[in-house]
């Protein structure tokens, strides 16, 4: 008799597998485009990061940002203090913030059972086209709206 693995394995695997898939589209996008262009946004995010990884902390706005708070920033903190580069540090916390709602869902989704809509939620990502790419591997504002806006699912996984 043949042991056949378990469904819930196979499906698990499947979705590490697609996972593997997104991460390696993200970081040959980071590769050709991310770490190698810079806009002024990115220069004013850099200034904020430096500040914050020496302790020093503005009032919100303070850079000249009316419209943003500098999360991507924060974030990139403990990759400068290891000695990662900012045109690298912050392209790469700039894009994981980017797919952690779609990760996110994935996981949720796949906990819950519902495997085929986890890997859909993964499958966007590969499927929006190479400019969504491009625009999340930058650091900007709206990235960290992405960010906690994927937070909202949670009260709909308990409709109590």
């Amino acid at each position: 008799m043949i042991n056949e693995p378990d469904s819930e394995q196979g499906n698990g695997r499947w979705l590490l597998a697609l996972a593997a898939i997104v991460l390696l589209d993200r970081l040959i996008l980071l590769s050709i485009f991310g770490f190698s262009y810079v806009g002024s946004d990115d220069l004013t995010f850099w200034q904020g990061a430096a500040d914050y990884s020496n302790g020093i902390f503005h009032e919100p706005y303070f850079y000249g940002q009316n419209y943003n708070f500098m999360l991507e920033a924060m974030v990139a903190v403990p990759l400068l203090w290891c000695g990662v580069p900012y045109h690298i540090a912050l392209p790469l916390c700039s894009s994981a913030m980017a797919v952690f709602p779609f990760f996110f869902f994935a996981a949720t989704l796949h906990r819950k059972g519902r495997h085929v809509e986890a890997g859909a939620a993964l499958l966007v990502l590969v499927a929006l086209p190479v400019q969504y790419g491009m625009l999340t591997s930058v650091s900007r504002g709206f990235i960290s709206g992405l960010f906690f806006s994927s937070l909202l699912v949670i009260p709909l996984l308990k409709p109590d």
